[in-house]
């Protein structure tokens, strides 16, 4: 893909390229939005869903790797795509599908771009870490929207991982659509502090939740998960279209980067969380105590959905974080050395004045 021009200039004719490529980008071939919405599934059938996914080995395979993440009682379940249709249903299968179709759309345009020597030429960005992030804040989402089930929790827990793991789409297809501008993009976060839709807006003028926010309204997904996308893992607003997935989404990225779960983008502390946790009803205690099991489960999911790069096993999980912490510390202590170094020279002029 091209990447856009390399301007600095985060104005119009940047952004308006930049629209027009997330126009055109291509989404899930095999299926219409009627898949995704049980009213309007009229003429789609299980059975034939069954039929045309079961002629594709690689994308059958996905799926049921994607099902057994989505449903935790299912991690170690040996069951084909035919049979976990069955115990699904066509809703609930379906969005899976489109899931894993979209995520290995993206993987594949990533692939190709590197292999065209295309993709970002950047150290600090690390699409490996960004789709671990992606899998820990899906995980995250379904252990939430579990805890809130007894509590009247109207999210179901396979939506919740769903949305999740979109969350980090629009950041991944920008990093395709504007390579060059998406490297300055991830310089400015870890040099300046600013959060990550403020650095996109600023050196691209368009953010990863309204990318996100297109291309679900292009590809016909549910009101839902196009908000939690448009959302890019932040929190929306209150009653809005949404709005209890969004905060479920929003309360696991926070979880996520609060315990450098793979890499979000965002170069500064998570924050307290309290207004998120205070939304959803729930308390640090109970969230803090689904750790341990979000980090498993995220290094479980990580192998089978194969997005943790060759030898990637479970137990690497530690390391990724741990890495992932010092890339966020090594961030603040530069920031914090440029800081004083210019303060010092700011007083050594005052003086010579």
């Amino acid at each position: 893909m091209d990447d856009g021009g390399g301007m600095m200039d985060a104005g119009g004719e940047r952004a308006a390229l930049l629209w027009q490529k997330l126009e055109e980008f291509s989404g899930p071939a095999l299926f219409s939005a009627d898949l995704l919405d049980e009213e309007t599934a009229g003429g789609v059938s299980l059975d034939g869903v069954v039929r045309m996914i079961s002629h594709d080995p690689g994308l059958s395979d996905s799926v049921v790797a994607m099902c057994r993440c989505a449903h935790r009682s299912m991690h170690g379940a040996g069951v084909g795509f035919p049979r976990l249709a069955a115990m699904l249903g066509l809703r609930r299968i379906g969005r899976l599908v489109v899931v894993a179709q979209i995520c290995g759309l993206l993987r594949d345009e990533s692939a190709y771009a590197a292999e065209m020597g295309r993709g970002v030429e950047d150290s600090l960005f690390d699409e490996r870490g960004l789709w671990i992030h992606g899998v820990a804040v899906a995980t995250a989402s379904e252990w939430i929207a579990h805890e809130l089930l007894p509590l009247g929790g109207s999210v179901v827990p396979s939506d919740a991982f769903a949305a999740g793991l979109l969350s980090v789409a629009g950041r991944q297809a920008l990093g395709l659509l504007a390579p060059r501008g998406y490297a300055w993009t991830v310089r400015l976060a870890a040099q300046s502090g600013f959060d990550a839709l403020a650095s996109e807006r600023r050196t691209l003028g368009v953010d990863a939740g309204e990318a996100g926010l297109r291309l679900a309204e292009r590809w016909g997904l549910p009101k839902d998960l196009s908000e939690s996308m448009a959302a890019a893992g932040e929190p929306g607003e209150p009653g809005g279209p949404g709005s209890d997935l969004v905060s479920v989404v929003a309360l696991a990225k926070w979880i996520c980067r609060r315990y450098h779960l793979g890499w979000s983008g965002d170069w500064t502390d998570a924050g307290a969380g309290e207004s998120m946790l205070s939304r959803l009803g729930l308390s640090r205690g109970v969230v803090e105590s689904m750790v341990p099991g979000v980090m498993v489960d995220t290094g479980r999911c990580v192998e089978l959905l194969g997005f943790g790069g060759p030898g990637f096993v479970p137990d690497r999980m530690p390391l990724v974080i741990a890495d992932e912490a010092n890339r966020t510390l090594d961030a603040l202590i530069r920031r914090h050395s440029g800081r004083c170094a210019s303060r010092s020279a700011g007083a050594a002029r005052a003086k010579v004045a």
